[in-house]
């Protein structure tokens, strides 16, 4: 299986390989969309960082999946992070 159904890794990185083996994507991207859905106004990575305690990497990973997947879309808001910075507004697909 490739990304996005598994975990990216760098490739002759055995340790990037053993931490995407490491978690559950497909469990923890169901999560993800979850939470998506249920936010009317979006999430940023940052926004489900904070809700989840996920690290950033596992966040943004999860999103990135769910609009590759066509589940979610970068809408062309924008929010501040916790840190002041600008970072994309992500949102389910209605279906």
């Amino acid at each position: 299986m490739s990304y996005p159904q598994a975990p990216g890794f760098v490739a002759a990185s055995d340790t990037s390989q053993a931490a995407a083996e490491s978690i559950d994507a497909p469990g923890l991207r169901a999560k993800a969309l979850r939470i998506l859905r249920a936010a009317p106004d979006g999430l940023t990575s940052d926004e489900l960082e904070t809700i989840t305690g996920w690290p950033h990497q596992t966040a943004s990973a999860r999103l990135r999946e769910l609009v590759i997947a066509g589940d979610a879309w970068d809408s062309p808001d924008r929010r501040p992070t916790r840190h002041g910075r600008q970072a994309t507004v992500r949102r389910a697909v209605r279906h």
